[in-house]
């Protein structure tokens, strides 16, 4: 379970990304999202940046978060 529910907030996060930029999102947006409270998320991340991190070493970054890296740096 511990697994499916990273990968939720995951793509959870990924599909916000596709509506505004990185910066403007929250962690309430994501849990939202997801379905999920606040505790969960928490319990698996510290913060919007470690499931950044994760997804980093999820899957392949270049694939995932390219289209998205301009939003990050702004």
């Amino acid at each position: 379970m511990s697994e499916f529910t990273k990968i939720a907030i995951m793509d959870s996060l990924i599909d916000l990304l596709r509506k505004k930029p990185f910066i403007k999102i929250t962690v309430k947006d994501i849990v939202t999202h997801c379905g999920i409270n606040r505790n969960t998320f928490y319990y698996h991340f510290k913060d919007i940046y470690d499931v950044l991190e994760w997804i980093a070493f999820a899957s392949n970054p270049f694939n995932v978060l390219l289209p998205f890296y301009a939003d990050v740096e702004k």
